[in-house]
């Protein structure tokens, strides 16, 4: 068993982000900003076999974004808005490795 901690960079693109339609209906486009943020990971390699291996991991991404929304219906039709957005998730994993 091999436990690991770890610190680094992550860099998030929001790629295929969809709205539910009443939220397309009311706003129109939006857009979500990259996001460059700190990244701190704890796991564990447990081998199974000589080559053989599982992987388990928990790791925290602070992630400070914006979004760009384009007003198209009220009193701010046609108006743009700028809203930050804090996402900061916890990400469990699970693996298997091989070592070469």
């Amino acid at each position: 068993m091999r436990p690991y901690v770890g610190l680094g960079v992550n860099y998030t693109a929001f790629l295929w982000s969809d709205a539910d339609d009443d939220l397309e209906a009311a706003v129109g486009r939006w857009r979500l900003m990259r996001a460059i943020a700190g990244a701190a990971q704890v796991g564990v390699d447990i081998d199974l076999e000589e080559r053989w291996f599982v992987n388990f991991d928990v790791k925290y991404i602070d992630i400070d974004t914006s979004a760009s929304l384009l007003i198209k219906s009220g009193a701010l039709a046609g108006s743009s808005l700028r809203v930050d957005l804090a996402v900061d998730p916890f990400v469990v994993g699970a693996g298997i490795g091989y070592r070469f």
